[in-house]
């Protein structure tokens, strides 16, 4: 099968983020149209409703190497946002905590990093940080789905689950 070209598959994606992703909650484009390398982009997310994150914009820079797309494209986060798999000192996401990062292929694209990126940001917040990082004390445990972010726990002990939705203060 042949290989699309570094500059054709990101004529591609441009003309797929111009358009727009889905419900819109994800967007991307290139960062100076002027850049015939086709680098330099900006991605913006807006955070996932009911979570800490809903309504809230984070704006991205991605930049797609020489070797994008056998390689994935480096992504930053210019908004400042907690999260396990993006750097505090300058939002840089860790590519070893992200698995559309860690497990990239060439069919993976800028669009499915962003969805991606969502996705983990959504499932990192369903439970409050104390009982996602609680050790195992019971020997019971609840199962918590996380999709494809295996940097986050997938699981809690449930006696944490039943306390805090009897006792949503205690936690």
């Amino acid at each position: 099968m042949a290989k699309v070209p570094r500059n054709f598959r990101l004529l591609e994606e441009l003309e797929k983020g111009e358009k727009g992703i889905g419900d819109g909650s994800c967007s991307y484009g290139l960062e100076d149209g002027d850049d015939i390398m086709m680098s330099h982009w900006n991605g913006t997310i807006i955070g996932p409703g009911h979570t800490v994150h809903e309504n809230r914009i984070y704006s991205l820079k991605i930049t797609c190497g020489d070797h994008y797309p056998e390689e994935p494209p480096n992504i930053q986060f210019i908004s400042r946002v907690n999260l396990p798999f993006v750097s505090q000192f300058d939002g840089k996401v860790d590519t070893s905590k992200l698995p559309v990062l860690a497990h990239w292929n060439r069919n993976s694209s800028i669009e499915t990093v962003l969805v991606e990126i969502r996705r983990c940001v959504t499932h990192f917040t369903l439970y409050p940080l104390s009982i996602l990082m609680s050790t195992y004390d019971t020997g019971r445990w609840h199962p918590l789905t996380t999709g494809n972010c295996p940097s986050l726990p997938r699981a809690v002990p449930s006696n944490h689950i039943e306390s805090s939705v009897t006792n949503p203060g205690h936690v």
